[in-house]
């Protein structure tokens, strides 16, 4: 199901009258700065840059945040709070931002970010088969730990159906946010189940902007490395 409106997402998500709920969105939660990239967007590129998942840059400048973000308007309408430092499996209500791409290629072990995007030179084929690999890697987690089966979900055969069929980009399209925010559920559950370490840090920090991220060992040496060459850039809470 494709909610858009926020009166509809608000509807959609209250039915779940949950204590602890976490809202994993892929979209900014913090914005403060006027210009340029968030120190997080900064980070998650010098970590997944190379692997085609570096972050878009957000600022107040752009119309889209110049009277503060979408994100952080929806999780105050479901009373949900930013808290990086809950406990796992705890937390009450929170909200984090999150980013697809980068959670696959550390999650699926990939070299670069699945082309399932419109992009020029992309035609239905390729992307269809983009698609097709994404939906089979995500299929796989109902064996990771922890384990989440998007096949259970019956709007998921609905898509795989959208995905075979479609005879344009628009069709293909329309299938991509709902896919993408399958991806954003488990980085939600993996925060929630085992919350900052070696499997998940969060790039940033509260107050000028974040991103949780899954990690793994390779990932972090890299982070660690741009670190030290950003020496003045903010720490990423991991543990080794």
């Amino acid at each position: 199901m494709s909610l858009v409106s926020d009166d509809d997402i608000v509807a959609w998500i209250s039915q779940f009258d949950e204590e602890d709920l976490i809202l994993a969105m892929d979209a900014p939660v913090v914005v403060p700065n006027a210009v340029g990239s968030r120190r997080c967007e900064k980070m998650m590129t010098g970590v997944f840059g190379s692997f085609h998942a570096g972050a878009y840059p957000s600022n107040t400048s752009m119309v889209a945040f110049a009277n503060g973000p979408r994100a952080a308007r929806l999780a105050n309408r479901l009373s949900a709070t930013v808290d990086l430092d809950a406990a796992p499996r705890t937390g009450g209500r929170r909200v984090i931002e999150v980013y697809p791409h980068a959670a696959m290629v550390v999650l699926f072990q990939l070299n670069r970010v699945l082309p399932y995007k419109s992009r020029k030179g992309r035609d239905l084929a390729s992307r269809r088969q983009a698609f097709n690999r994404f939906t089979v890697l995500m299929e796989s987690l109902a064996t990771t730990d922890p384990p989440l089966s998007v096949a259970s979900s019956p709007r998921w055969a609905e898509l795989l159906d959208v995905v075979a069929v479609a005879t344009t980009q628009a069709a293909l399209d329309r299938a991509e946010d709902e896919l993408d925010a399958y991806m954003c559920a488990y980085v939600g559950l993996l925060h929630w189940m085992v919350g900052v370490g070696e499997r998940c840090a969060v790039m940033g920090d509260a107050a000028d902007g974040f991103i949780v991220t899954p990690m793994s060992a390779p990932h972090i040496t890299r982070l660690d490395s741009w670190q030290v060459t950003h020496a003045m850039m903010p720490t990423c809470p991991t543990s080794h």
